[in-house]
């Protein structure tokens, strides 16, 4: 019967739902959290779970929904003037963006990112966003200016010490070099990548990294090792095409639970208007 303690319980909850893959409780949870800022009268701090309705339905890979959630995440940190949050909403609206190929309105939110993460001095902010940007050039294939733009990313990094990021900036830099068959290049970035998979827990990363060295095995005529490579990178890969499947069912489960309880928050928070 405590509201301001249940605020709190729901939002651990809806984090562990998440990460533990239950992501209709997830859904649940994020919308009491939102319920209860709005009984409570402090709406705008309801930013955490609008954000992690964007991060539930990105995992669901509906990129639409997601972003009218992290839009939502926007707005919030907007009023409460909250420079790191608005970032990492327009970082997150840009990432679904890019999915959906609107790259024109990707980079747009990108670039507005690089003057608040440098008014809150958040680096490890204008790092990630150069890593968006990157990958707006990969998907056109503008390979060369790719790389550049993950050198930059990587200058960003120099004195951080997330694993995660470089893992990922390794990889990006190995996979366009594998591109412009630079094998040395490729090595050098491969084998550091190798060494950050290992001290990460990121399954999606650990994938990408079996698919390349197994393509570097490849083209270097290493044909055992690519073929040992391959294996282990298809057998990952069905599993999580199978996990894939479930989460896009249980995404068109909920979505209607979801636009539900939604009209009712919205009478909800009328009638509290009111």
């Amino acid at each position: 019967k405590d509201l301001e303690r249940e605020w709190y319980a729901v939002s651990m909850l809806a984090n562990c739902y998440r990460e533990s893959g239950r992501y209709e409780d997830g859904i649940k949870a994020s919308l009491r959290g939102i319920d209860i800022g709005i009984e409570l009268k402090r709406e705008d701090e309801n930013g955490f779970f609008y954000n992690e309705l964007g991060n539930l339905y990105s995992t669901l890979k509906q990129w639409k929904t997601a972003n009218i959630y992290f839009q939502k995440a926007y707005e919030n940190a907007v009023k409460t003037t909250f420079l790191p949050g608005q970032s990492v909403s327009l970082r997150n609206i840009a990432q679904n963006q890019i999915e959906l190929k609107e790259f024109d309105f990707a980079t747009e939110n990108i670039n507005k990112t690089f003057g608040l993460d440098s008014q809150a001095n958040y680096r490890i902010g204008a790092c990630r966003s150069y890593q968006l940007l990157a990958k707006i050039e990969e998907r056109k294939e503008n390979t060369d200016k790719a790389i550049e733009i993950y050198n930059r990313a990587l200058f960003k990094l120099e004195g951080e010490s997330n694993e995660n990021d470089y893992a990922i900036v390794y990889q990006a830099l190995a996979r366009n070099y594998l591109k412009k068959k630079q094998y040395d290049q490729v090595g050098t970035y491969l084998n550091l990548a190798n060494e950050k998979i290992k001290k990460i827990d990121n399954a999606e990363a650990a994938s990408e990294n079996l698919k390349l060295n197994a393509e570097y095995f490849a083209q270097s005529k290493n044909y055992e090792e690519a073929f040992k490579t391959l294996n282990q990178y298809i057998e990952k890969n069905e599993k999580e095409l199978n996990e894939n499947i479930t989460k896009q069912i249980t995404g068109l489960n909920i979505q209607f639970e979801t636009e539900k309880k939604e009209n009712q928050i919205a009478l909800l928070s009328t009638e509290k208007e009111l």
